[in-house]
């Protein structure tokens, strides 16, 4: 949230995720913590608008995901984008400036 100082478009592929952003009832889904948190870090940021998509058009989450699963490691990358996915982001993201 320290690096965000713009508006935040927030893409999911998952209709359950998207509808614990979009009703605010607390639900008995196991991962309503983290639903909770991720709301609350979000009321810090300028703007978030939550959005369903298709899962086929959500090649940089999904290579993200399978990064993750293949090193099971923690990182963050604040100046660029990791290795492979620097090229789905030019393909897929309409700048803003």
């Amino acid at each position: 949230m320290e690096w965000i100082h713009m508006p935040i478009i927030l893409e999911t592929n998952n209709a359950e995720v998207f509808e614990a952003f979009s009703d605010h009832a607390v639900s008995r889904s196991p991962w309503e913590a983290i639903i909770k948190e991720a709301r609350g870090m979000m009321q810090c940021l300028q703007s978030v608008q939550v959005f369903k998509i298709k899962r086929e058009v959500n090649r940089i989450a999904n290579a993200l995901a399978q990064m993750a699963m293949r090193s099971r490691l923690c990182a963050e990358w604040k100046v660029c984008a990791p290795p492979g996915i620097s090229e789905l982001i030019d393909q897929e993201c309409n700048p803003l400036f």
